[in-house]
């Protein structure tokens, strides 16, 4: 059942979908606890998705549940929306007790009221891949970007702050079902000046430009500077593998590669950042405090390798003052 609710304009409006009734009231109360207001709640194919922006809600927050055999059909539908989309991880937020639960909903809390003051204007695109500035030179500095739970919303964070014209190329491995890809490209497209895409074989690696890593699939980048998607050899129980990833950008660019690992549980991503910071690239990481699983930041700094940990946001402006004091 769809419910509507008249809005309080000093609060954060939120578009509810979540299919199981018990959870959705479990939701209605943390958001409302946090001073957020919660406008339309339902299942996924009960809510009206078209012109929440025109009713003023501000966004919407999709509860992840791996039970709904229905989400890939309506997956369509959540890429027309008109308004940011805030994804909760259903099965392990049900798994968080205590602090660790406390802290999942601030950090929940944290981001639908902080998400209207974080994206800009989408974008204007007249048709084909926008050309960005730096597109014509040749790619020489490739950064990764590794993550898992809680990383969407600290990449995207990450990825607002940054200018298109700057001298980096992306490659973001984050572990998500592939059939979330192209709707966390879309959401990202909306956030950043940069352009978010997913991997395509064949395709040139640009600047001004971030690539997603497939599911499914090995990337690495040819001597051309092209993306070549290869079959995995060997498994891992993650895909895409943030390890892999890692490895082969050290491997074709050595001292001018970089990583960021961000919010994730999973001990993803810590080898590839010993074998990146052994071929000379740079480790970044965000602070734990400010991830809503750190396992993944945490092994990479127990590791050794970590240079600079801070918020998404000091990571932007870090990364922004490196190449303006020349850092190519």
């Amino acid at each position: 059942m769809v419910k509507t609710e008249q809005a309080n304009s000093t609060l954060p409006s939120v578009a509810l979908i979540c299919d199981h009734p018990a959870q959705r009231e479990v939701l209605r109360d943390i958001l409302g606890a946090g001073g957020a207001h919660v406008a339309v709640s339902g299942a996924l194919a009960e809510v009206e998705l078209e012109g929440l922006k025109d009713k003023g809600v501000d966004c919407l927050l999709v509860n992840l549940e791996p039970d709904i055999v229905d989400f890939s059909q309506q997956l369509e539908r959540l890429l027309q929306v008109d308004i940011p989309v805030v994804f909760n991880e259903a099965e392990v937020s049900r798994q968080l007790g205590g602090w660790d639960q406390a802290r999942w909903a601030r950090h929940l809390i944290a981001k639908i009221r902080g998400i209207s003051d974080v994206l800009p204007p989408p974008p204007a695109v007249t048709g084909g891949d926008p050309i960005q500035p730096a597109q014509a030179q040749a790619v020489r500095q490739v950064w990764v970007l590794g993550a898992s739970i809680g990383g969407p919303e600290a990449v995207r964070t990450f990825l607002t702050k940054l200018p298109a014209d700057m001298p980096v190329a992306f490659v973001l491995a984050q572990h998500m079902g592939a059939e979330f890809l192209n709707l966390m490209a879309t959401q990202l497209n909306r956030a950043s000046e940069l352009l978010v895409k997913i991997a395509e074989d064949g395709h040139p690696l640009q600047y001004g430009q971030v690539v997603i890593a497939p599911v499914g699939k090995r990337l690495t980048i040819d001597d051309d500077c092209r993306i070549r998607l290869l079959p995995i050899e060997q498994e891992s129980p993650y895909s895409p593998s943030i390890d892999q990833v890692l490895i082969d950008i050290s491997d074709r660019f050595a001292q001018r590669a970089g990583a960021i690992i961000f919010s994730g549980m999973a001990r993803d991503g810590i080898e590839g950042a010993k074998y990146m910071a052994n071929k000379g690239g740079t480790i970044w990481a965000q602070r734990e405090d400010t991830c809503v699983i750190s396992s993944m930041v945490e092994g990479a700094s127990e590791a050794g390798v970590v240079s600079i940990k801070a918020t998404p946001t000091e990571l932007a402006d870090k990364l922004i003052e490196e190449f303006a004091a020349g850092g190519q």
